[in-house]
């Protein structure tokens, strides 16, 4: 196997590790939130259930934060082991140093920088889950007022409905953050390294669910803030926003960085 292929499988590994690990998580709390919404909706009807759910965001904030704590750890991890020894450089994320509201982000580290914007997106993208949640939540509720059902009921069935879409739905979600907040700390912490010139290389996970953009991209080899060119969109590295959900969404690319020697 190559170096640049050992890289790429190493750092697949890590990321499907840290993915199946917030998939349970997440999982769980999507099961917690199926079954408050039940027992608050017998409680209190559609208005409590809903009210209930505000726990939800602040549990998923608290998950997500870690994800993206855990990622941003395991890349600094492997590229530590890839080239601390070989460069004399070690590199290090410190949770006490997240997020001083007060610190000027170009005067911050790589991974300081990266802490305070995993702490903007956990908040942010935990809102826009429960959002989708509270709606699932109303427009299961008002099927089955539509379909004539009682409020026992509609209490039973709404947590079926509900818990029934998070498997998915947990799954995506631990992918997707996962992929993008590993490959973007690697790509901003690498660059607080003192290296020789090298090269960022976008590669594919070679199978059957592959998109066709994202085979077309493997093996790119792209300058240190120069874009890939994926499908159209233009993107720093795999989970990059940018891309847009078609690009980003369940995406399994890793990003590896190539030498001259790297050589097969």
């Amino acid at each position: 196997m190559s170096i640049r292929r050992r890289d790429a499988a190493i750092q697949e590994r890590r990321r499907l590790l840290i993915e199946r690990s917030y998939t349970k998580k997440l999982r769980r709390e999507f099961a917690r939130m199926s079954q408050q919404v039940q027992e608050d909706y017998e409680a209190g009807g559609e208005g409590r259930a809903i009210i209930g759910m505000d726990e939800h965001r602040d549990n998923l904030q608290a998950i997500l934060g870690e994800l993206y704590w855990t990622s941003l750890q395991s890349a600094v991890n492997y590229l530590n082991e890839k080239f601390g020894k070989r460069f004399n450089r070690r590199i290090e994320a410190k949770a006490d140093s997240v997020f001083d509201d007060d610190a000027e982000l170009g005067s911050m580290s790589a991974t300081s920088r990266l802490m305070a914007f995993f702490r903007s997106q956990a908040l942010k993208f935990a809102t826009t889950i429960a959002a989708t949640s509270k709606e699932t939540v109303k427009r299961s509720i008002s099927a089955l007022v539509e379909e004539g059902a009682g409020e026992g009921e509609i209490a039973k069935q709404i947590r079926g409905k509900v818990d029934g879409l998070s498997v998915a739905r947990s799954r995506a979600i631990a992918r997707t953050e996962t992929l993008m907040a590993v490959n973007s700390s690697q790509y901003d912490v690498v660059q607080d390294m003192e290296l020789p010139p090298f090269k960022n290389e976008w590669n594919a996970s070679l199978d059957g669910r592959t998109r066709e953009d994202h085979r077309a991209a493997d093996g790119q080899l792209r300058d240190p803030g120069q874009h890939f060119s994926i499908g159209g969109e233009q993107m720093l590295y795999p989970g990059d926003r940018s891309g847009g959900p078609a690009q980003v969404i369940n995406c399994r690319c890793v990003l590896t960085q190539v030498f001259d020697d790297d050589e097969d």
